[in-house]
């Protein structure tokens, strides 16, 4: 199963301008990876249902490496 990422300029609908996480997820009983685009506030609720067998109880929270984007150039010397 793939697993395709939302561009990363998408927008909560609503909210603003802030963006939504990305969150990584691993359903132990299809043993398939995948990924949510979810508010803080939901990822903090429950794990998502898994887009293959539909189950929530086997869906673990996966850690991924954090991005960020900076305004300001880093010094050299």
């Amino acid at each position: 199963m793939t697993c395709k990422l939302p561009t990363a300029d998408r927008i909560l609908p609503g909210k603003g301008d802030h963006a939504m996480p990305i969150y990584e997820f691993f359903c132990r009983k299809c043993q398939e990876p995948f990924t949510a685009l979810m508010t803080i506030q939901e990822h903090d609720k429950q794990a998502p249902e898994c887009p293959r067998c539909h189950d929530t109880k086997e869906v673990e929270k996966r850690i991924s490496p954090a991005h960020a984007v900076t305004t300001r150039k880093s010094l050299t010397y």
